[in-house]
């Protein structure tokens, strides 16, 4: 089971006292805020011992080394590189190890793992054991497995038993993330030659080398040791102790043995660090056509935060911006308080479980939940992930258009290789169905080249199979040498640019186009190779912003090897990338000026809007994406994007007018039918009733709610802030209650197999029932039918905890207090006690309010 430790070793406290020195309250204050963990508040004090007069350079040193760990551990790792840079010069203890690690704080991973790795090799340093772990955690991280093992190999014989066993412990783990068992069992230290404080470590490990080498009645003992006690583990291991356990189940073929225990980690650790890995399992174990009470589904609906109680008025979204109109949390839903990565796993795989089951009704909801997922989580890598799900199954009904363009958004949003690849390869199918061989290949190429590192052949025998489609030969079969020309010579060096240009991760890609221009030094894409290595640079989390920056020098030396325009377009991503948003700006602007036309200008002005929103001058981005907007040729979808991000900054702006105007840009995004007018029509409403223009905002939501289809997922957010909206008109349009039930009672279908929103409905019917007169006496209200929607919500849970507590126990107490004013006291005693037996939030208060109407009306139970 892969479990490897965080990038960057725990960096050791370094507060051993200097002495008595000038500036020595400073100085003392300085070393019990680093000690105590204030990293900030340490570098505020040692900056003041820093500046005393009177120090000699050793202590002025010392203190700078003080300094510089604070902070970096602060996350100021460039400040501190500054301080450290002279130091290490002259040859300072411990300069270089902290210098090491300030260039790791700003990913110079490269150039970290080689100075820690000289200090790991000098006997002479304090830091020498720090050094390793930190140089090796590197070094895996450049995929360089190898010597991050040979850097931990001299510490196995350590005179400090700590240090041995951890090396010999880390070794192990590298050895086991890389597959390499019988290795790792062989370097394995015997458990009484392991130091106390690391023998949980080394028992969990054994118990993960048991899982590998497929003992699995083993393994499960040992894992179930492990969780049976904490003391000497750290939190992560004694989860992941779960995880191996559910596995070693699911190896004895104990399927429901290993859901239980995967469904039970989850539940008492809904923050946990391991959900992803958890919630994976869960989806590779459930059943490819699972019934709706599976297990599974059962207990992730439970899990799937409720959709957003609201008063009987109109939501309150100012300042909320266009999210606060979405179905999402508030602050007083239990499930607020828990992982919001629980959610977002929740929901996709509550999605993808639905869809399994097959029928019309589930599916529908598969989509409601991964629309749920994309406005609720909008920067979760499972959003791109739900995406492909949904251009696969778009596929499977042969909506090939739609699902192009559905792959195409999923690749746009997320920088993951494996992604990407998915989403490419199932474009180059829809492709290939299509009867577009041509693209096809490309697609299919571009999906071996982001699943270099996982699974590319699928991708290059479905290249080839559409090259044959296309009247070419396949390039991909092992060929004779008697059958070598110098045709398919050049393809199989086309082949290796290509193979090249597509490995990963950015290491072993890098080593790869080195090999590439050494056994091609002329070939006519050498350069093509360069810049390829830049985009792929630029293009990983986080991008590898120092290779990037020396092929971009070697252009800058060769200029007739790359055009100008994409040079400069580089050096604008790389600007874009590092964060530099002021030069960003700049460059974005220089661009546009000297290359308005060429392909890139479009994407360079989004980057130069995005960049001045980001530092909040929203009047700039709201004229530099108006400009973008009102700019010929471009792609529809894409001018849509730039009239909804400029209605945003308008709507963001300072004053009154500009938030006026934004109601306007909204109106250009919403006439372009593109894939986010209903985001615009969202957000324009939502700003529309923020800005007192409720009946502007329900003469829009009206018009679209009543044009929508029952399968649009946004037909139920539109609805429900329609019927809120039309329901604040009612103190002074007394009709407006009757429209607002008329809405609710639509959207009841949609709530058909989604209890939470069922209780959220008729909480809503019942309050509007409240206020409208009865048919046969307008003197009097429809209260009794506003009984009958509140008590459907504690009908509809009948023995099981509801769904959802907030509007069942809204409807209930709603009930509970019309039968009380009515002085109905022993249907509200009943009331009150069936409240009470959910043993929910308010089951006190009802249970409490039940005796107390039975002892003031001497009301008593049989």
């Amino acid at each position: 089971m892969k479990f490897l430790p965080p990038l960057i070793a725990s960096l050791p406290l370094t507060v051993a006292a200097i002495g008595a020195v000038p500036g020595q309250s400073a100085l003392k204050l300085g070393e019990q805020a680093l000690a105590s963990g204030l990293w900030e508040i340490a570098a505020s004090h040692f900056r003041d011992a820093r500046e005393a007069d009177g120090l000699n350079e050793s202590q002025k040193s010392k203190i700078t080394l003080h300094l510089a760990e604070s902070l970096i551990r602060s996350d100021r790792p460039k400040e501190a590189e500054t301080l450290l840079e002279p130091l290490a010069n002259s040859g300072v203890p411990g300069a270089n190890y902290w210098l090491g690690e300030a260039f790791a704080g700003q990913g110079e991973f490269s150039k970290a793992a080689n100075l820690l790795s000289e200090v790991a090799l000098d006997e002479a340093s304090p830091y020498r054991v720090e050094a390793a772990f930190s140089a090796a955690n590197l070094l895996l991280s450049l995929n360089q497995s190898q010597q991050a093992l040979e850097i931990l190999r001299p510490f196995f014989d350590a005179s400090d038993p700590l240090a041995s066993a951890q090396a010999r412990l880390r070794s192990v783990e590298i050895l086991l993330d890389q597959g390499n068992v019988r290795e790792a069992r062989k370097w394995m230290p015997a458990e009484e030659n392991i130091v106390t404080a690391e023998r949980e470590h080394a028992r969990f490990l054994d118990a993960s080398l048991s899982l590998a080498e497929k003992d699995a009645d083993s393994a499960a003992a040992k894992f179930s040791a492990l969780l049976a006690r904490t003391e000497g583990q750290t939190l992560l291991r004694h989860q992941a102790a779960a995880l191996g356990l559910a596995d070693a189940q699911a190896m004895r073929n104990d399927q429901e043995a290993a859901t239980t225990t995967l469904l039970d980690f989850i539940q008492q650790h809904k923050d946990s660090t391991l959900l992803q890995q958890a919630f994976e399992r869960l989806l590779k174990w459930l059943p490819q056509n699972p019934s709706p009470s599976d297990p599974i589904i059962v207990r992730l609906a439970q899990w799937i935060p409720p959709l957003p109680p609201a008063p009987p008025v109109i939501l309150n979204t100012a300042n909320a911006g266009a999210v606060g109109i979405f179905p999402m949390v508030e602050a007083s839903s239990e499930h607020s308080q828990e992982s919001e990565e629980l959610s977002a796993f929740s929901l996709y795989t509550t999605a993808i479980a639905l869809h399994r089951v097959g029928t019309a009704a589930s599916r529908h909801q598969s989509q409601a939940l991964f629309q749920r997922l994309l406005f609720e989580h909008p920067g979760h890598y499972l959003t791109a992930k739900s995406l492909v799900e949904t251009g696969r199954w778009l596929i499977e009904e042969g909506k090939i258009d739609q699902a192009d363009a559905v792959l195409k958004s999923a690749s746009e949003i997320t920088q993951s290789p494996i992604i990407r690849g998915e989403a490419a390869f199932l474009r180059g199918r829809a492709a290939y169905q299509s009867g577009d061989f041509a693209q096809s290949e490309t697609r299919f190429e571009q999906a071996a080249g982001f699943l270099k590192s996982t699974d590319p052949d699928a991708a290059r025998i479905n290249a080839d199979l559409a090259r044959i489609r296309e009247g070419k030969a396949p390039i991909l079969v092992s060929l004779k040498e008697s059958e070598i020309t110098p045709e398919t010579q050049k393809l199989q060096s086309d082949i290796e640019f290509e193979q090249a240009l597509s490995t990963t991760p950015a290491t072993a890609k890098l080593e790869a186009i080195e090999q590439f221009l050494t056994a091609n030094p002329d070939h006519r894409k050498a350069p093509e190779a360069r810049m390829a290595g830049i985009e792929a640079a630029l293009e990983l989390s986080p991008p590898n912003l120092d290779f990037a920056k020396n092929q971009l020098d070697w252009f800058h030396e060769h200029p007739d090897q790359v055009s100008n325009a994409q040079l400069a377009f580089m050096g604008l991503r790389y600007s874009d990338l590092k964060g530099d948003t002021a030069q960003t700006i700049q460059l974005a602007t220089s661009f546009l000026e000297a290359f308005p036309n060429t392909p890139h200008a479009d994407e360079a002005a989004f980057m130069r809007g995005r960049n001045l929103f980001e530092i909040g001058n929203f009047n700039e981005a709201r004229i530099a994406f108006v400009k973008l907007g009102e700019g010929e040729g471009l792609n529809p979808n894409r001018a849509q994007v730039a009239w909804l991000l400029a209605a945003r900054s308008a709507s963001l702006g300072a004053t009154p007018q500009s938030r006026e105007e934004a109601l306007g840009l909204f109106d250009h995004a919403i006439q372009i039918d593109g894939s986010v007018t209903a985001v615009a029509k969202m957000e324009k409403a939502n700003l529309m009733i923020e800005l007192n223009h409720t009946a502007g905002a329900i003469a829009l939501l009206r018009d679209w709610f009543q044009s929508s289809s029952k399968d649009d997922p946004l037909r139920l957010p539109a609805g429900l802030l329609l019927g809120e909206a039309i329901y604040s008109e009612g103190t002074g349009k007394p009709e407006s209650y009757q429209e607002a039930l008329s809405v609710y009672d639509q959207l009841l279908e949609h709530a058909k197999s989604e209890p939470a929103l069922f209780n959220r409905l008729q909480y809503l019917r019942g309050m509007t029932l409240e206020q409208l007169p009865r048919a046969n006496d307008p003197s009097r209200k429809r209260d009794d039918e506003a009984l009958a929607a509140y008590y459907s919500v504690l009908e509809a849970a009948g023995s099981k905890p509801p769904a959802e507590w907030h509007f069942f126990e809204l409807a209930g107490f709603r009930a509970l207090g019309m039968l009380e004013k009515n002085e109905r006291w022993p249907a509200a005693i009943a009331v009150a006690e069936k409240i009470a037996s959910f043993k929910g939030p308010g089951a006190k208060e009802a249970a409490a309010r039940a005796r107390q109407i039975r002892l003031k009306h001497f009301i008593w139970e049989d």
